[in-house]
């Protein structure tokens, strides 16, 4: 069998070469169609408890992941007009994006939209926390008693302590289409109000956000909001329910300007997402005005205005870009208008833009004024840096970051292994082929992943400097036995040295394949889907390589002259047989030693195996997803300055389910949570928590006068029935649905976390199941845990687990593999026992210098074995076939050094070297992948030349039949 498929290439040379460059091409073309998928759940199994509570908890009290927008201003703080004009505007700016949650205000929250609820002897109700636009001194420090009076909400939450901050935080639909064009146009806001100009380059426009749908507009019951597919925007497109609508439309207004007659207009039911303009509310394109009509421009050629709001744009395409008043709108300014300056604000509706006709000037100076209250000072210099972080800015800020490294990545890499084999082979084909190989093999993977509709997660940035390990070990070893024939004859013909080259190493090749392969496989039993993705295609790409290894190189080989560098010329002239170079020496001069000094090497051997295993006894586990980000990235800036001056940014939830109906109407109960939250908020890198309990110790306070001595829960039952009662129909019920369920028998706390870091986490959730344990105990409740904090948690800790288990299961399958092949299970004793020394040798040099045990470590442990045991089985058939030929132990190991040492060192100097272009990833997860996986690399090496032969010379082993022939 294996001699029919290396002789394809042989026998068919330019039909196999003809057959793989249609292939090549055919992915080639296909590889526009890579789609990312960063969604951090997509990392927790299907149907795993996490994910299936977390779906419950969102139905029950809308936790969705927010974005979260700072507004920092360290010289005068917050507390000034325009930086409190510009909070409202982003405010205002966010809430209409299509792929923002804002079915009322509070769902994009800050201090210029958020409530309190506060009363005394002649009102109570949901207060604005700013009531309109501060105008003067007094109404800014009106603002900050009101903030001061409800710190316990509003303090960490939506303004730092100091004043410093502000927060904007606004719930982000499902999708990677919605967390992608939200992210884009919250960039774009900000860049506005800072006065730049952003060029997003290639994100800019037709980015591939996710499986595309047809452009073609739809109408009746296919136009709804789900089709919004958020994967395409430029400057001046026009969409309409994420349809883009490439023709224009001008507006035309009758010559008769009449007023707008107001509908009327529920405000409770109407909610448009478009209402918080200058005090003005808007439905279907038309200004609905409470008290007087707003006058109509005037139009060269007018005609009577469409009152049913339809008329105003033409065909009904209603996209929120043409308005009413006869002024066609793109990109959040009317089209004959003056541009706007670039920190005025970037509200899409833009309703600030109301031009009125001169001689009803005096019906609209009230507006007019109010929208000069809301407008920058262009002279003043703008003071506030902004700031964007939150779960979707880390998962789209991965994509981002993972596809610059793949446009970085890949041509370094073959750039570096270029370089590396030119070096090596000093021979262009040396050079070109094993390239060729490496590259069709990633051509072929990716190209695969599209076909089957794959989507390309950030760990699948790793698959290329995997298949270049991979791809450039099989020709390596191809080539340099090549060299090695080509070296004793180079008169023979040249179809007889490669079908000799290929029939000497076609078993190991194979074998090596098959080994690996079981390395990648046991990714299988990881439960994250993004690891099982990779496991396969990395399986897949390593037998397209050794496919590839297996016909395309023999079929170029055999159609070139034998030849070898020029190195190895001039050795040839002068007759220098015994050794190809002085690393040739080295190694046999090195395996005679060891073969001559047995019992220090192995005392040597057994020292350095204690001293690991003690210092992996002190391996520990960590995790963290902002460890995927340089310190000096955008998240990583914003992150850090978010946890030193709010609460945090990783979301703990502590879900309460009692088993009757109005269970959180109980004081004794309500105690406990406060009980909970006031034991939490001790812990080490807890900001805050919010619940219930905090909406009702607030109400205490506000409804006697602000008195601190009433800052707690209300002592009865009926008392703290009636407080929830005034809070639901207090304007903003919506506040209290946050935080419990419409019965009443469910409670939500919310724990604020200012790290993400596993260890701290599992601190934490040990410390609240604890006390639940202790204090809930006849409650009638369950407490579970759920949000951002716990799912990173669960999936480090699968991640660790599974990774743990397929090392071992991976190396047992080895073990089997190599037992069969060899037909000897000391064979394949000898074969798994380098890479075990080596994933000993590298874990306890970890804990030692006291690195944790985190995604990068456990990934390369995996890559290691199925990399690292090439060398073994390498080494253990050559000198399998040389004690066969010599029959003697010395000689077979000097032979066996000469030759597959020497390769052995090679390929793992390759093979390091392309791991090593790691260092230059933007994700130190990867860089530490790269040195964790060349440090493996080095170690299984020089346990192969070191270690091998002292086992070898030490035990004398008989492997079986295969050894006798």
């Amino acid at each position: 069998m294996l001699k029919t498929i290396y002789s394809l290439g042989i026998n068919s040379p330019k039909i196999v070469i003809a057959v793989i460059a249609a292939i090549t091409i055919f992915f080639f073309m296909q590889l526009d169609g890579l789609r990312w998928e960063t969604d951090a759940r997509v990392y927790l199994p299907k149907g795993h408890e996490g994910i299936i509570y977390d779906e419950k908890v969102d139905d029950i009290f809308g936790v969705k992941d927010t974005l979260v927008v700072t507004v920092v201003n360290d010289e005068e703080g917050i507390y000034n007009t325009e930086t409190l004009k510009r909070i409202d505007r982003i405010t205002k700016a966010i809430s209409k994006l299509p792929g923002v949650l804002a079915k009322s205000e509070i769902d994009v929250a800050s201090i210029t939209s958020a409530t309190v609820f506060e009363g005394d002897s002649t009102r109570m109700g949901a207060m604005p926390v700013m009531n309109g636009l501060p105008k003067t001194k007094d109404d800014i420090d009106l603002l900050k008693q009101r903030i001061e009076l409800h710190k316990d909400i509003l303090v960490g939450n939506l303004v730092s302590a100091d004043g410093s901050a502000a927060m904007i935080r606004a719930k982000i639909k499902e999708g990677a289409n919605f967390r992608y064009q939200s992210y884009f146009q919250v960039k774009a806001i900000l860049a506005k109000e800072s006065g730049v100009e952003m060029d997003w380059g290639p994100w800019a426009g037709d980015g591939n956000w996710g499986k595309k749908k047809s452009d073609e507009a739809t109408d009746g019951a296919d136009d709804k909001e789900e089709e919004w597919e958020g994967n395409q925007w430029n400057d001046g497109t026009k969409w309409k329910n994420g349809k883009r609508i490439d023709e224009s439309a001008d507006v035309v207004v009758d010559d008769k300007s009449e007023p707008l007659v107001a509908e009327a207009v529920d405000e409770k039911d109407e909610w448009e997402g478009n209402k918080w303009v200058d005090g003005s509310k808007w439905k279907d394109g038309k200004l609905i005005e409470q008290e007087q009509p707003v006058a109509v421009v005037k139009h060269e050629a007018q005609q009577e205005p469409d009152k049913s709001g339809e008329g105003a744009v033409i065909d009904g395409q209603w996209e929120g870009n043409k308005w009413v008043a006869g002024k066609n709108w793109q990109n959040g300014m009317p089209i004959e208008a003056e541009p706007k300056k670039a920190d005025q604000s970037v509200d899409w509706v833009a309703s600030e833009f109301i031009a009125v006709d001169e001689s009803k000037a005096n019906v609209a100076e009230t507006k007019s004024a109010d929208m000069n209250l809301n407008a920058a000072d262009a002279d003043k210099p703008i003071k506030d840096v902004f700031y964007i972080s939150g779960r979707p800015v880390i998962e789209v800020s991965s994509g981002i970051f993972a596809m610059a490294d793949m446009e970085l990545m890949v041509p370094l890499l073959i750039l570096v292994m270029a370089i590396v084999l030119l070096i090596i082979f000093r021979s262009w084909r040396g050079m070109i082929l094993p390239i060729m190989v490496m590259s069709i093999s990633i051509i072929w993977t990716f190209g695969l992943m599209v076909v089957t509709d794959v989507p390309l997660y950030t760990i699948s940035t790793m698959l290329p400097v995997i298949l270049v390990a991979v791809g450039i070990g099989d020709g390596v070893h191809l080539i340099s036995s090549y060299y090695d024939k080509v070296l004793e004859d180079p008169m023979r013909d040249a179809k007889e040295i490669v079908r000799e080259s290929t029939l000497q190493l076609g078993a190991p090749l194979v074998m090596t394949s098959v080994t690996t392969s079981i390395g990648f496989l046991a990714l299988m039993f990881a439960e994250m889907p993004p690891f099982k993705v990779f496991g396969v295609f990395a399986l897949i790409g390593i037998l397209f390589s050794w496919a590839i290894s297996a016909t395309l190189l023999p079929a170029v080989l055999s159609m070139l002259k034998p030849k070898v560098g020029n190195y190895l010329e001039k050795r040839r002239a002068m007759r220098v047989y015994a050794e190809k170079n002085r690393l040739a020496y080295v190694l046999t001069a090195s395996a005679r030693w060891v073969n001559s000094n047995k019992q220090p090497s192995a005392i040597l051997l057994l020292l350095m195996i204690a001293v690991t295993l003690f210092g992996a006894s002190k391996l520990f586990v960590d995790s963290s997803w902002m460890s995927d980000f340089q310190e000096d990235t955008e998240i990583s800036r914003a992150t850090k300055l978010i946890n030193e001056r709010f609460s945090g940014t990783i979301f703990l939830n502590v879900v309460l389910e009692a088993d009757k109906k109005d269970a959180f109407k109980d004081p004794e109960l309500l105690n406990k949570m406060e009980g909970l939250q006031t034991y939490v908020e001790t812990l080490p890198y807890v900001g805050d928590s919010l619940s219930v309990v905090d909406y009702l110790k607030s109400m205490n306070k506000s409804l006697h006068s602000g008195d601190e001595k009433y800052n707690h829960i209300p002592e009865t039952r009926a008392q703290i029935a009636e407080y929830l009662f005034l809070f639901s129909v207090s304007g903003r019920p919506q506040q209290l649905d946050e935080v419990v369920d419409f019965d009443y028998k469910t409670g939500l706390i919310t724990i604020m976390i200012q790290t993400d870091h596993t260890r701290d986490l599992k601190h934490i959730m040990d410390s609240v199941n604890h006390y639940v344990v202790e204090n809930f105990q006849n409650q009638n409740v369950e407490v579970n845990l759920s949000g951002s904090g716990n799912n990173s948690y669960i999936w480090a800790d699968l991640l660790i687990d599974s990774q743990t288990s397929a090392i071992v299961l991976s190396k047992a399958a080895i073990l089997i593999v190599a037992g069969l092949v060899f037909v000897s299970l000391l064979a394949g004793i000898y074969v798994v026992i380098p890479v075990t020394l080596s994933t000993l040798f590298v874990a306890g040099a970890a804990g030692l210098f006291g690195v944790p045990l985190d995604v990068s470590t456990a990934l390369a442990a995996g890559i290691a074995i199925g990399v690292g045991v090439d060398y073994a089985i390498h080494f253990i058939y050559r000198y399998i076939n040389e004690k066969k030929k010599t029959g003697d132990h010395e000689q077979a190991i000097d032979n066996t050094m000469r030759s597959t040492g020497y390769t052995i060192v090679i390929n793992a100097i390759v093979v390091s070297v392309g791991f090593a272009v790691l260092f230059f990833s933007q994700f130190p997860p990867h860089v530490k992948l790269g040195y964790f996986v060349t440090a493996y690399m080095i170690v299984s090496c020089l346990v192969a030349i070191w270690v091998l032969p002292a086992l070898l010379s030490y035990f004398r082993p008989e492997f079986g039949k295969t050894e006798k022939g």
